[in-house]
């Protein structure tokens, strides 16, 4: 599709749904710069997930998700060889003054369950600001190394992250309450009613037009053992909601 094409149909979707806020996902969505750079003034903000291989757009209003699965023998086996080195390339390339955040977010599977702490390790002296975890979301009748198969066995993960977030609050910028619905006695609680399928807009591109698929993270996900960051980010907002007909104090909160 081309620019003013795209443009043009993404304008029509903010008007027609009011929409704020803009995740630009691929793909790659940096192989479309001019996409990006027109495309996010259509938006009061926006977050760009990449794979960090290329060099960052300074962007207003915009937040950078790097993706990485792991230390640099974890992440190169499943996104490249080399991957993981190209990405401090990157980092070390963003000037003085770049005005977006730029953060990473690590999936959590099986396979790097172990490896967590030592990817904060090696990004606590980069360029990134933070980092958030998300838990893998398998497909059904997943058999891969990569799902634990039930929220229980998902659970040391979990507990894992919680204890990483008490050590590195600073660093690790997911809501700790997010993580605690994570838990196998509160996870089913949240993906029978998933905000996210309420609250969220997935588009993909297929062919000449914008379709919308069952969730963001496709058409054939196992809703019981998701572990999607969105969805109990989400589900902890909402709990702080203040109920119909009250608005909330207007107080600073800190990141938990």
């Amino acid at each position: 599709m081309d620019t003013p094409t795209m443009l043009g149909k993404l304008a029509e979707v903010q008007r027609r749904h009011g929409i704020p806020y803009m995740l630009w996902m691929g793909g790659e969505p940096l192989l479309r710069p001019d996409v990006l750079r027109e495309g996010t003034k259509l938006f009061a903000g926006n977050t760009v997930t990449t794979n960090g291989t290329i060099d960052l757009i300074d962007l207003p209003r915009c937040i950078y998700v790097i993706s990485l699965d792991g230390p640099p023998e974890i992440n190169d086996a499943v996104r490249g060889e080399g991957t993981f080195r190209k990405v401090m390339e990157t980092l070390s390339r963003i000037p003085e003054g770049f005005q977006p955040t730029v953060m990473c977010q690590c999936v959590v599977t099986r396979q790097n369950e172990d490896a967590l702490e030592e990817l904060i390790h090696r990004l606590r002296p980069t360029r990134i600001q933070g980092l958030t975890f998300s838990f893998y979301v398998p497909c059904r009748n997943d058999r891969s190394d990569l799902t634990w198969g039930s929220l229980e066995r998902r659970d040391r993960a979990v507990l894992n992250v919680i204890e990483l977030k008490r050590r590195h609050p600073d660093f690790v910028w997911n809501n700790r309450r997010s993580l605690e619905l994570m838990r196998s006695e509160n996870a089913r609680a949240v993906t029978d009613n998933c905000p996210a399928r309420r609250l969220l807009l997935p588009l993909y591109l297929q062919g000449g037009d914008f379709v919308s698929p069952y969730c963001c993270h496709g058409n054939d996900v196992d809703c019981d053992l998701c572990g999607s960051w969105v969805v109990f980010y989400l589900a902890a907002k909402l709990e702080n909601r203040p109920p119909a007909g009250q608005s909330s104090s207007p107080v600073a909160r800190r990141r938990d």
